[in-house]
This record gives structure tokens, sequence and C-alpha cells, in this order.
């Protein structure tokens, strides 16, 4: 899979290859990140798109029946009177049926649904049988068939974009330095599918890729503090709604379909591929996650209560993650994981164990992982681990450059002294200055 980047925020020239894992490196401010959210916004605004536009359309047309129904029945001299919480209820109810949701409707069924309404309201015989005879009619008439014609579906596809890039990008995405096009394009297996922005809207969406996996983008422990929250609140969000990579996460954290059937197949997927991984996950987050009235809890032998997990430490909350969505199968086969400096919080013990954690997952379920990082110990085991585990020709490493008032990435091949002469300047100057403070005592 490689990602290519031209003239997008701070960005002037990317060209990322993922083959398993790439690591990005780099000074604060110089693009790492929006390269993650870029293969993020990508992923999660093409996945499923045919469901996404559906929905659109499924909207529009129930929106247009709602309102050519609600005019006519309002037009009526002789209903004046009749209860306006009965017209909206009737209208609704008949919208649902065979709008939304595209099912078969005969006529005495309608006239069925709207007695039993009116009966609830407490409505005239006569009105009802006017209302009736109204609904049926817009119904054999197909009058809500024709709101698909005007509707061009590229259009829809391009908006779905748009909202989607803006929402992560907070309506930065065109370069900040000059007035260029923004173009991204994403090639895998052959396969293509570019973007261009202009005054961050896209503009032109043209190739034949189809995208089938998600992207899960980590890059605050502490959003585990919000899943006793979350799993209280039972009210998930909408499914057709566009969800911030916060909002996408706490969903995928909080999954509280975890008997759904349509789970098995992962859960039994991820039995079957965990081992090593399950065994190093345990080793550091030992016990059982149980959820109840007050949220959700990881259960220890060594306490006599469960755990919040609000309370565990933050470092504990990194691996708290990656096991959460494994164990809920929401983090499956090919999908793309991306790890914003996964390091700040881990002690470097268990830097050097989430990076083997990083391996294992790749290795097993062949996802697609980005990771930025500015510690030399974190680097480096990844590299010896990916050495260890035989997929070392699996990753890639880039380093940000200065280039023309914005930043490119360098493909760094074979030895990794350039990136790490640049990531040990620091220590040399801190050196320099014990060095001098020693000499002016």
């Amino acid at each position: 899979m490689n990602l290519k980047i031209k003239d997008f925020g701070v960005i002037k020239n990317a060209d990322i290859k993922v083959d398993g894992i790439t690591v990005i490196t780099g000074n604060n401010n110089t693009g790492k990140s929006t390269i993650g959210k870029v293969f993020f916004s990508y992923f999660n605004s093409f996945h499923d798109m045919e469901i996404k536009i559906d929905n659109v359309l499924k909207k529009k047309r129930y929106a247009d029946y709602m309102e050519y129904l609600t005019n006519v029945l309002l037009d009526i001299p002789e209903l004046k009177d009749i209860s306006r919480q009965f017209i909206r209820i009737s209208i609704r109810k008949l919208s649902n049926k065979f709008v939304w949701n595209k099912e078969p409707v005969e006529g005495d069924e309608i006239e069925k649904i709207i007695q039993e309404v009116g009966n609830r309201y407490n409505v005239q015989s006569q009105d009802i049988k006017i209302i009736q005879k109204l609904m049926v009619r817009a119904y054999e008439e197909k009058l809500f068939d024709k709101y698909n014609a005007d509707i061009d579906e590229s259009e829809i596809e391009k908006e779905i974009v748009t909202r989607y890039f803006n929402l992560i990008f907070d309506g930065q995405i065109n370069s900040l330095s000059e007035q260029k096009d923004a173009n991204i394009s994403i090639n895998i297996q052959g396969k293509n599918l570019s973007l261009v922005f202009i005054d961050n809207q896209c503009q032109s969406i043209v190739g034949n890729l189809t995208i089938f996996h998600q992207a899960f983008y980590l890059d605050d422990p502490f959003i585990a503090d919000e899943l006793n929250d979350r799993l209280r609140n039972l009210s998930l969000y909408d499914e057709n709604q566009l969800l911030s990579i916060r909002e996408h996460l706490l969903l995928n954290l909080s999954d509280l379909q975890e008997n759904s059937l349509d789970k098995v197949a992962d859960a039994v997927i991820f039995k079957d591929k965990l081992g090593e991984i399950d065994t190093l996950l345990n080793n550091v987050v030992e016990g059982e996650f149980i959820i109840d009235n007050d949220g959700l809890k990881l259960n220890q032998v060594k306490y006599m209560r469960p755990i919040k997990v609000s309370n565990l430490s933050t470092g504990l909350k990194s691996f708290v993650i990656i096991k959460r969505l494994l164990e809920l199968g929401n983090l499956r086969n090919k999908d793309v994981l991306i790890l914003d400096e996964p390091e700040i919080h881990l002690h470097p013990e268990w830097q050097i164990i989430y990076a083997k954690l990083i391996v294992l997952l790749q290795q097993k379920f062949d996802l697609s992982i980005i990771v930025t990082t500015h510690s030399v110990e974190f680097l480096d085991a990844i590299d010896y681990y990916s050495k260890y585990y035989k997929i070392n020709d699996k990753c890639n490493y880039y380093m940000s450059v200065e280039k023309d008032g914005g930043f490119e990435f360098q493909h760094v091949e074979g030895d990794l002294d350039k990136i790490y002469e640049k990531m040990i300047r620091p220590g040399l100057i801190l050196d320099k200055l014990k060095y001098n403070l020693e000499e002016n005592e």
C-alpha cells in the first residue's frame, strides 16, 4: 500500500509505503501526525461508502415524502381542526414503513395503521378516512420514488469525503503556505483512489479502489477514562453519524453488543491467532474485563475488588485499549492501526514490550501499522523485534525534513543511523551542558 500526499497542510510531499509497519520520525509540528490522520480519514470516509450513500438517499426520500404528505394534509380545510399530533404520527409511521425500510405495504395495511393512530388520539372516523385515502393514493402513485432522479451519487460521495476530512482536520486541508490544490492518492495492489481538494472541499474522486477495512487512531490513553460513562449511556452514536477520531475509538472500545452473532467469527479468529499476543498482554494487563452498572472494570486475582479502568495507570491504559479492541473482535485482519507517539506514557521497559506487541499484531493479523515516535529505545525495539520475528522486510522508516517552507518525508532504507543520529542529538547537547557545568565548578 502506498500513500501519496502533496500540498496538504504543512506537508509539501510525502510518498509513504505501508507493507506492514511504517515508522515515522522527526521534530514536532512537521506533519507526522497529519500522515496518520490522512490514513484515518481516507479509510473511514470510504469504508462502507455504498451504505453511507444509500443512507443519505433514504433520508432525502424520507424528508421529501414527509414534507409532501404534511403539505397535502395541512392544505385540506376539513382537517384544520384535527390533532396535529395525529397527522404527524400517521405520516411518520407510514414513511418509516415504505420509504425508510422499503417494506411492501398494501392499501388495507395503510388504513389499519392510520386507524390505530386515530383511535389512540380519539380522531373522528370521517377524518381518519380522509387521511387514509390520501395516504393510499400517495403510496400507489409512488410519489416518493421521484426524489432519487435529481440526486448525483458522485456528488454525495464528494460531500461525505469533504465533511469527514474537515471533521478530522478542523477545516484546514489545503497547503498552509501556498495557494495550491491538495492531492492525496492511495494505491493498494495496483488499484488507485485519488482525491483533489480545493479550498478545503473535495473536488475530484478518481479511481477503482474499494475500501473494505477500518482505521483505528490511538493517541491518548486517557480515552479509557471515558469508558465508564460511555457504557452507562446506552444511547449509541447514530449509525449514520460521521465520527471523530475520539468518537470512533470510544464506539469500538465500548461495544455493547458483545453477544451479537456478527462478532462470533471475529472472536474465533481472535482466539485462534492470539497465542503469544495474549500471553504478552496478560503479563501486563492481568485479569479479565467485567461490565456492571458502574461501568467497565478489570478484575484481578490479587485484589479483593475489580478496578475501574479509569483508575488504572496511564501506561497500563495503553495496553488495555489494544486488548479491549482485540477481545471485542473490532480490530480485524488487514485493518489499519495508527499509533501516534505511543511511548509517551510508557516506562522504558514497557516501551520495549509495546514494540514487541506491535510486531506480533502485524505478524498475526496482517495489520497495516503506522507509528510515529520520538524515542530511540522504542524505535530500536521495533527494529529488533521485526528482525527477530522475520517481518523486517515489511518495515519502512521515514524521517521528516524541511523543504520550501513545508516538510517532506525521506525513506530511510537499510541502516537507520540517519534517524538515530538526529534523535540522539539532544543527548549530545545535554552531555555538553554537563561538561560545561563541571568545567565551571
